[in-house]
């Protein structure tokens, strides 16, 4: 084949201004862009600076298209790319599972792919959350890590601290070259050890009650028995299958005073989204299962009995709450557990209830469901309670006994035999819930790679339960270990390394370590000099040389040496001597892994309890050992050496891999399955790696990354490469991974954008485009990340509107400052330069809210941040408050120095240390709330109905207020708790029946007001919409009888117009502020500027505005009003939470145009009427109180699934959404539009929309003056504009522009 010379390609990528202007003319058709990948693939893969040339093709695709086009693909390029797609499914796809992950990547002809790691971190530079400093944390966290690895082993080779670093990161492989046998890997598969599973299905048929049964209720019936829904990952929805594929298992005590286990909760969402999902329920209490001489329950039952005295003022009991529940069965169980979340809401703090009150929660729970068969007297409910027929007391009685000989204890939970540990930390319920959604998501591929291999089928198993509880790693009983957080440690060897004793199942003197698979040790720390550390060091030796457990060593190919060590009490190791202090007194510890302290008690069961815990704590570590024995092995020749190392090394494993942190061991995986000489495959500083460069490290962060050069995350990724490469000089390992081909049908071009990347890192402090296509108009948009408000700061041309027309002498900031001159600039020289500044105007908190008890969104909570410290003290609108300088330090405290100028917040609130305020949503329990760098105060607003009902949990304790820190750029998700106060179990925080001024309202309501005050929003981008804008405001000021405020969203204003509209406010006598949002990350994004602006138009209203602020009114930028927003302002919209107006019908020529009134629109609408969204009226406390803003962007998120859908997104979405959120229709002359409204009907108009006509085109402006004139109008279009004008030639404004 004829390889492309660099010449040659050089040529074809010329960056000369000339050929920049002629190639950009010539975007390829979509027949020959189908290659560009491949085509960008080569062309970098012969450039001198791979990365420099990933960056310029990236980020200046529009430019380079046409020239790429005509690049040849050689064989090898061609060949290597479709190597890697063939190789790829051997990475398979992405899984936590095992503390090991894995890539899943699209097929070559789909989605561009995307991964960059750091030691195998995942980091999401694709995502609109990405913050380059969050990177920059990373690898600064992830070298601390390998410090403590170094420091942690000194004296291990090199090569060992390379296999520890490549465990950490993931890797499982055998640490082989890429030219050894193939059959060095054929036992890798092995590693997958099957999850540890407890045996909860047999025995348990009378024990536990099932709330559902997918395979006999009728409910499903329509459900397929096709298990061919598992494969797809639920990617196409909730696999309906009619078979019992998930099975969830609740130890429940209805007493108990913790809430309710996560499990429970998502087990009934996943019921109600449609997946197979069974729910089973045990009525057990820690004092059944305390009770080792009571197996059979009789005597709990006895207890019952006797506390109740058989009357309904005795207190209730776990019986009683499992008869009623027994007996709600028979007709319905979704109605039976329905009464259980019931009951669980109701129960007080006090947790102790009479049968009284448990007979009268059933009889009103009973009449709300309307089951009036079943309602009784509270005379036959005690009768229930007194003499339960014998099914419902062998039931109970079964439970017991169950729980007993599993050793279940009251609150545990399973998943498909899965036992759910128990996280304790500050977010324990969010890390409980994440845990449970990741072990579903794991059962899920379990289940998909049963299907696969045939073992699931439509008709096989009888009982997919029963298969999956059976086979290895399947044990009869539960062990508390199975519930607690793992804690690891490094222990140094005590004594000397021959003190190991080696178990050898095979009695011979000599063995071979290789012949082992997996080493472990288990290390014993005891008191000898008492009768329980003596009987404990027995237990184990006895069962350390017992055939039973010598048969679990030999069937799992372990190479096990025990040691028993003396802790002897009154002796302070302080952390010496090898011994960690932390460490309980007496202790055992299996590879690392703290199996918690030893038996407290000689007991008749201590050796079997002290056998169950060696051989549970091996099966938790062996998957993990069995990788680090294999990696190990090759460093370390002597057998105790071995097994100290792995030892120690599994302990610093454990510490490390405890965290969340998830990894991929994808470096590994490439350097195997990649050859090096591959023209897509690149390295560099790979030559330092244990080079001991300093003097001290020899472990160094590695960045690997794969991805297709034409995407847009390449468009962020390849600038940080460079510096990651030249600056910070860590190795780098880049795979590029280009589509091999782009789909006929999709017509757009891969990367459609320019794109710069300002990093001070790389020295770069400003973005330059240079040598721009002509004749093509460009927008100028930021990529920020999502806690960052950042405005445009200073801008002279539109940048909405870049366009550099060929033949023009110059256009440039220098031209348009000529244009506004008045003597056209004749003396002044003029430059094709635009210059746009951006400035950080705040930072964001943001993150979720749940009730504690519940684990729902408190709805409509609202929060309100202020500055403990009453640093802000003035009021003003727009304004800056001086304030103390702050250095925040790492532990969050302050170091005052000189001062500095924040912004102010939003100015209506009352209190002066106030600076934002916000609402929680239902959507996520999601909030945000507008900071600065600092330390700050977040409070339930006070006055507020929710400061009545709640506090924030602080350690679990409800408190007032919430100390927030913004210490820095990056400022994770913030997880809140809120409680209860006592009183308020079952009050509604959005009661209907509740005064809306006292339930959203609470101290940011002004204490007076000296005049009323019109409160009107709008938002518009670009100059000639910026133009409208004032022209809008001008003739609603004139027009209005009272005062108006306009709330402009400030996201996409200039700064000219900023200025401007500040100047003319002043002048005309109205108030301006400036409001923001941003777009959430977990809300369905848009990618076009003009639908961005829909969004914000409708979607945000509840949080968009401070919270005193009770209604609004919307007016578009192109109406002008010409009647008396007063009359708007007070109209009754009867219980409604918005007005619109319809469209108007009475202009015959565009009926046709009107589309509402065909198809899907008709059939929806069912004669409710299509509004216009150029004018509105929102009442917000209404809105807020009935969370419309939640519904809309539920409705939202679902609509937008589909890009057809929502065409006119701030249109469509409120009158789809009316069966929902009514619309009151607001009388035909609040806007008259000339292309859908009569000429007659204009004299009647109050407001004049200037909307484009769908029978032909006309600039906006030729409209306006055309529209806007006459007799029926104060002022001409014309003569307003020209007002405005006047206040553009403001002191203020002009020395903005100059």
């Amino acid at each position: 084949e004829t390889k492309e010379t660099g010449a040659s390609l050089a040529a074809k990528l010329a960056t000369s201004h000339l050929h920049q202007i002629k190639m950009s003319r010539l975007i390829p058709p979509p027949y020959q862009r189908r290659n560009l990948p491949l085509q960008a693939t080569q062309a970098i893969s012969q450039h001198t600076d791979t990365l420099f040339a990933l960056r310029d093709i990236a980020q200046n695709l529009p430019s380079k298209a046409s020239a790429l086009s005509t690049v040849a693909v050689t064989k090898t390029v061609r060949s290597a790319v479709e190597a890697l797609y063939d190789v790829i499914p051997s990475l398979s796809e992405y899984t936590s599972s095992g503390g090991r992950g894995r890539m899943m990547m699209r097929g070559p002809g789909q989605g561009a792919p995307f991964f960059f790691f750091v030691n195998g971190r995942l980091i999401p530079v694709q995502r609109p959350s990405f913050n380059v400093f969050e990177l920059l944390d990373i690898l600064r966290q992830e070298d601390d890590i390998l410090f403590q690895l170094e420091s942690a082993f000194k004296g291990y080779p090199v090569g060992a601290l390379e296999a520890v670093r490549d465990i950490l990161e993931g890797s499982d492989s055998t640490g082989t070259s890429e030219d050894d046998d193939d059959e060095e890997d054929d036992d890798e598969e092995d590693d997958e050890e099957p999850p540890l599973r407890i045996d909860v299905g047999r025995g348990g048929r009378q024990a536990i009650l099932y709330v559902n049964d997918i395979e006999k209720d009728a409910r499903y019936r329509s459900w397929s028995r096709s298990v061919m829904p598992l494969m797809f990952g639920g990617q196409f929805g909730p696999p309906s299958i009619r078979r019992n594929l998930f099975t969830f298992l609740i130890a429940y005590d209805p007493f108990s005073s913790k809430p309710l286990p996560p499990a429970l909760m998502f087990g009934m969402e996943l019921m109600q989204n449609g997946f197979p999902v069974r729910l089973g329920l045990l009525f057990i209490s820690d004092n059944d299962t305390n009770n080792s001489n009571d197996n059979d329950g009789s005597s709990s039952l006895k207890q019952d009995i006797d506390s109740s005295s058989l009357s309904l003022s005795g207190r209730a009991t776990i019986k009683d709450v499992h008869t009623l529940f027994f007996e709600m069965l028979k007709e319905d169980g979704f109605l039976a557990f329905s009464f259980l979340l019931n009951y669980h809401e109701q129960l007080s703090s006090s947790i102790a209830i009479s049968r009284e009150e448990l007979v009268k929660m059933y009889l009103d729970f009973m009449k709300m469901a309307s089951q009036s068969r079943n309602a009784r007297s509270a005379a036959a409910s005690h009768d229930i309670l007194n003499k339960p027929d014998e099914a419902a007391n062998s039931s109970f009685k079964a439970g017991i006994k169950f729980a007993n000989d599993k050793g279940i204890p009251s609150g545990a939970t399973f998943i498909n035999g899965r036992p759910i540990p128990v996280v304790v930390n500050d977010n324990a319920e969010e890390e409980a819930t994440k845990r449970v959604r990741m072990i579903f998501q794991e059962e899920m591929m379990i289940l998909a790679e049963m299907v696969q291999e045939q073992r699931l089928t439509d008709d096989k198993p009888r009982s997919v339960y029963a298969m999956i509880l059976s086979g290895k790693n399947l044990f009869e009983t539960f062990h508390p270990m199975l519930l607690e957080e793992p804690k690891y440690t490094i222990m140094e060897s005590g004594g000397s390394l021959t003190s190991l004793m080696s178990v050898n199942p095979d009695s011979t003197a000599n063995f071979d370590v290789s012949s082992f698979e997996t080493v472990i040790t288990v290390e014993a720390l005891l008191d000898m000099t008492t009768e329980i550390g003596q009987a404990c060091a027995t237990a184990i030796r006895e069962y350390m040389e017992s055939s039973d457990f010598h048969n679990f060593v030999r069937d799992n190919k372990i190479d096990v040496a025990y040691r028993i060590r003396p802790n002897v009490l009154g002796i302070d190791n302080g952390g010496k001597g090898g011994i960690d202090s932390t460490l309980p007194e007496d202790v055992i510890v299996v590879n690392g892994r703290v199996l918690g302290p030893a038996r407290m008690l000689v007991t008749p069961t201590l050796k079997m309890d002290i056998a169950t815990d060696i051989r549970i704590g091996i099966t938790l570590e062996l998957v993990q050992s069995k990788i680090t024995s294999r990696l190990l092995r090759e460093h370390f020749s002597s057998s105790p050496d071995l097994h100290d190392a792995v030892f120690k090394v599994n302990g610093f494993l454990g510490e490390q891999t405890s965290s969340d942190i998830e990894r991929i061991g994808v470096e590994q995986q490439l350097k195997t399955l990649v050859p090096q000489n591959s023209p897509i495959h690149y390295l560099w500083n790979h030559h330092q790696i244990g080079s001991n460069l300093d003097g001290k490290r020899k472990l160094r962060v590695k960045v690997t990354v794969l991805m297709d050069p034409l995407s847009e995350a390449s468009q962020r990724a390849s600038p940080l490469l460079i510096t990651i490469r030249d600056q910070l000089k860590i190795p780098l390992r880049l795979v590029l991974a280009p589509r091999i081909n782009i789909k006929n049908d999709d017509k757009s071009m891969p990367i459609s954008s320019f794109y710069r990347f300002v990093s001070e890192s790389n020295g770069e402090t400003m973005a330059l485009f240079q040598h721009l296509p002509t004749n093509h108009v460009l927008t100028l948009k930021m990529d920020v990340p999502e806690q960052w408000d950042v405005q445009q700061v200073f801008a002279i041309q539109d940048t909405d509107n870049l366009r550099c027309e060929s033949g023009k002498n110059s256009c440039g900031d220098d031209t348009e400052k000529v244009a506004q001159t008045p003597d056209n600039g004749k003396d002044r020289v003029s430059r094709d330069v635009t210059k746009v500044e951006y400035g950080l105007k705040g930072l964001l908190f943001f993150g979720q809210c749940y009730e504690t008890e519940t684990r729902t969104p408190p709805t409509g909570l609202q929060f309100t941040l202020a500055n403990p410290n009453n640093f802000l003290t003035t009021n003003t609108p727009g304004s800056s408050s001086e304030v103390p300088g702050m250095e925040i330090l790492a532990d969050g405290s302050q170091v005052l120095g000189d001062a500095v100028k924040f912004p102010r917040g939003n100015k209506d609130v009352e209190s002066p240390d106030i600076f934002s305020d916000t609402l929680v949503m239902t959507n996520l329990g999601y909030w945000q709330i507008k900071a600065n760098p600092g330390v700050w105060d977040l409070s339930i607003a006070q006055g507020s109905r929710g400061s009545e009902m709640y506090g924030i949990s602080v350690n679990g304790t409800s408190k007032p207020t919430k100390t927030l820190v913004m210490k820095d750029f990056v400022n994770r998700p913030i997880y809140l708790n809120v409680i209860r106060k006592p009183g308020f179990e079952d009050t509604e925080l959005l009661d209907e029946s509740t005064d809306t001024s006292s339930s959203l309202s609470g101290s940011l309501i002004p204490a007076t007001e000296d005049e009323e005050v019109i409160h009107v929003f709008s938002l518009a981008t670009g100059h000639l919409y910026e133009r409208f804008l004032k022209i809008m405001m001008l003739s609603v000021t004139k027009r209005t009888s009272v005062r108006v405020k306009f709330w402009l969203f400030e996201n996409f204003l200039s700064p000219l117009f900023k200025s401007s509209a500040l100047a003319m406010a002043d002048a005309i006598g109205c108030d301006i502020e400036f409001v923001t949002y941003k777009w959430p990350e977990w809300l369905r994004g848009q990618s076009e500027k003009q639908r961005i602006i829909w969004g914000y138009k409708i979607l945000f209203l509840d949080v968009l505005f401070p919270l005193s602020v009770k209604r609004i009114i919307y007016v578009d930028a192109d109406q002008v009003v010409r009647g008396d927003l007063k009359e708007l302002w007070d109209m009754d919209l009867e219980g409604n939470v918005y007005g619109y107006t319809p469209f108007c019908d009475s202009r015959e020529t565009t009926l046709g145009y009107q589309f509402w009134r065909t198809g899907f629109w008709k059939s929806h609408l069912r004669g409710k009427p299509y509004h216009i969204s150029a004018l509105y009226v929102v009442d917000l406390q209404l809105f807020r109180q009935q969370a419309v803003g939640d519904k809309l962007r539920g409705t939202y998120q679902q609509l937008s699934a589909d890009p057809n859908s929502l065409s006119n997104l701030d249109q469509d979405l409120p009158n789809y959404a009316q069966h929902e959120v009514p619309i009151f229709s607001l009388p035909q002359e609040w806007l008259w539009c000339e292309s859908w409204c009569s000429d007659a009907t204009k004299p009647q108009s109050k407001t004049i929309d200037l909307c484009n006509n769908p029978m032909h085109k006309e600039p906006k402006l030729t409209m306006a003056k055309r529209v806007i004139q006459g007799e029926l109008f104060d002022e001409s279009w014309v003569e307003l504009d020209e007002e405005v004008k006047s206040y553009e030639l403001s002191t203020e404004y002009r020395s903005y522009v100059d």
